[in-house]
Parts: structure tokens; sequence; C-alpha cells
């Protein structure tokens, strides 16, 4: 009986998010399209956030399952791995609803979803461990090269998803497919003439953002606006986003409510408005590498350095960017996506040097991007964010790969 409680009450969370994403769930809405009393709800659960997650854990494990199985029936290395792609993809589309929550609405929670998200990559993770393990390869492919291609997927499934377009997946399979084969058949570049060794970035705000913004010196230097902004920020890192709110707000910056609404209509605008401020320091530092260099190839490693680079100088922003800004709903997350695809422009130039044999199809940038940054959040989550600049070379021959460097 409590088994089948159980079963119901995670059924009726799918369909719940279904209907309006996560954060309009309640316990009361989840009951009652189980047809369980609220008791039944709470001997089974903690509380809304438990019966999501149990219910995102429950697909993922149907869904490892089902990858597993298509990568044990294939024969041969590379069969195994098209396999393994393509029920990884399909689960995005054979049923829709519990793609989304795992895919979409999973972010929505924030950094308490990030453990179950790690999981349920490392699963398809150790499939193709196995499977390149299997390939006669002079370039073995490193462990943190197969998570960017599995957060690379993942980033490509989410967008399709989040864009309603999953049935574009099915013909993008063989593309992803060649893609992940091309890194035991290729090896880059780690060593870039011209680069030099990597330099964390300067201080460039002539005030520190973990200066408390009531201060006397944030009040003499920094804008009201600016204040809010950066009281919203600090917040929003050190207690999560829920966290906040405008009298919380207004208290660390030191203003009024009432100035608070005259600069910002929610605490959702304060929150996105911090977020603008500190990608655009990312997207200015990353600008400024690539365009320190004339050759593309240098370019791009170099941007990818400068990347990493104020990641490792900047905790307040990884937090935030990598914890927080999904649980402020679907305009936060369309921030995250315009944010990857800047950086997806630097990869995308109109002309390529002749030194760069490949030009990679738009689905092919997209997940090297998300690749990247579904390493960045797993070595973050680590608490290993402070020596994110140790792993550039390795992501830049993640990059290279696909564009025929060798």
């Amino acid at each position: 009986m409590a088994a089948h409680q159980r079963g119901r009450l995670i059924g009726a969370m799918v369909e719940a998010v279904e209907r309006h994403g996560y954060g309009a769930v309640s316990v009361a809405e989840v009951v009652a399209l189980a047809g369980v009393s609220k008791g039944a709800f709470y001997a089974n659960f903690a509380d809304k956030q438990d019966c999501f997650l149990a219910t995102y854990e429950e697909i993922v494990e149907l869904g490892s399952a089902q990858i597993e199985a298509a990568y044990g029936e294939a024969e041969g290395a590379e069969e195994r791995l098209r396999a393994a792609f393509g029920a990884f993809l399909a689960l995005a589309t054979a049923y829709a609803p519990a793609g989304r929550l795992v895919f979409l609405a999973s972010l929505e929670v924030g950094a308490a979803a990030v453990p179950a998200r790690e999981q349920a990559g490392a699963r398809f993770e150790a499939v193709l461990v196995e499977s390149f393990a299997e390939v006669d390869s002079p370039h073995p492919v490193s462990p943190l090269v197969i998570r960017a291609i599995v957060g690379g997927t993942r980033e490509v499934v989410y967008r399709r998803m989040h864009a309603e377009e999953a049935e574009r997946l099915e013909a993008e399979i063989e593309t992803l497919v060649e893609w992940g084969l091309g890194y035991h058949r290729g090896a880059g570049r780690s060593s870039l003439a011209g680069l030099g060794a990597f330099e964390a970035p300067g201080q460039t705000d002539p005030l520190d953002w973990e200066e408390p913004p009531g201060s006397k010196r944030a009040r003499r230097e920094l804008s009201q606006r600016e204040r809010i902004i950066r009281a919203t920020a600090q917040i929003a890192a050190a207690e999560g986003y829920p966290a906040l709110t405008v009298g919380s707000i207004s208290s660390r910056a030191g203003t009024s409510n009432q100035t608070f609404y005259a600069n910002f209509d929610s605490k959702a605008g304060a929150f996105l408005a911090a977020f603008d401020v500190l990608a655009g320091r990312a997207f200015e530092r990353t600008a400024e590498a690539f365009g320190s260099h004339q050759g593309w190839l240098e370019a791009g490693a170099a941007g990818i350095m400068a990347l990493l680079g104020h990641f490792a100088a900047d905790p307040l922003h990884r937090r935030l960017i990598f914890f927080e800004l999904a649980a402020a709903g679907p305009e936060a997350l369309g921030r995250a996506e315009a944010m990857l695809d800047a950086f997806i422009g630097f990869l995308e130039p109109e002309e390529l040097p002749a030194e760069v044999p490949l030009r990679p199809p738009r689905v092919v940038l997209e997940a090297l991007a998300g690749g990247i940054w579904a390493v960045v959040e797993h070595e973050v989550a680590a608490g290993r964010g402070d020596s994110l600049a140790e792993l550039a070379p390795e992501l830049i021959d993640f990059v290279l790969v696909a564009f025929g460097t060798e």
C-alpha cells in the first residue's frame, strides 16, 4: 500500500510540474492529483522538494537502465556508443513530461538539485568511459572530457526542450555521436604558441563585491541602485535565491523599501540586474582575451582561459550563475542561455583560418559551450572553483578537437 501511494505521488508530481513548473506546485495539488491524504504524503516525503527529487531520481533510474541496456545489446565500441547516445536523447522525447522534469524543471530547484543532476550525469559518464576504453586509439579520452561530452549533450537536450523543439533531436543524434567519437580520433592542441602562462584577472571594480553595500565606503562610491544590486547578489550567494526578500535586500543595502521599488519592480528584477552586471564582466574579459591574439586558435584558447580565470577569481558570480540563477524563473534561464550564446559567438566567426579544417555545425557548438559549463559547475559543486584555471589545457583540447585541429 505504501509503495503504491508513493508511486501515485511521484506520478502526480510529474503531472503537476508539467502543468505549471516546479515553483508553482504545492503539496495540496500533488495530494489531490494522487488521490491520497496529506498524511500519506508526509509519510513518504519530507516536503515538496523531497518529493520532486525522489521523482527525478526515479525517472533517471529508469532512463539509465534503458541506456545501459541499449549499450549492452549493441556490438562493437562505436555501435555501443551510438546506442547509448540514442537512448539518452530518446529519453527527452519518449515521455515528454518526464523529460521536461529532468532537463528543465530540475533547474528551478537550484542548488538542492545539483547532487541529483551530478549523479545522473555520472551514470551516463560511466557508460562512455567503458565505451571509450574498448576503442583502440592512441588518444585516450580523459574523465574530464567525458564529463564535458555528457554535459554538452545535456545542454543540447535542454535547449531543444526549452524551445519546444524536441523533435529536432532525432535528426541530430548522428551528428552528436560523430562529435563524441571524434575525441578518440584526434588529440587537439593543449599547448599553443603565444599564449604564455595563465594569469588570473585583476580586480576591475574600484570597490570589491564582498564589501558590505551599506558601509560608509559603499554609500560614498556607489549609487543606491548599485548598492541594491550588490546586496541582492550577496544574499543570494550566501543564503540562496529563495531567501531573498525586499526587506532583507533593503536592510543590507542601507536603503528603504521605497527606494528599492523606485529602482526595481521585484526581487527577481534586482537579482537579474545583478546577474547582468556580473555576466557583463565575464563577457568583457573573455572578449578582451579573444581580441588579444591575431590567430583564431590562439584567440579561442585565450578566451577559454579568461572565462575559467574569471570564475576562479569570482566566487560570488559562480555561486549565482551555477546554483541560484535558475531558481529565479524562466527569464533567468533565458539569461543563462544568452550568456552561453555569447560564448558560442566567439567560436563561430564568419571565416576560419586555413589551419582549421572543420567548421562544426551549430548543434556541436552548443554542445561545446554546454560541456565547458557542465565541467565548471561540477568543479564548483565539488569545492574546487578556485582551481578552475588548471582545467584550461584539457578544455581547450575539448573545443579544438571539434574543429579538427591535431
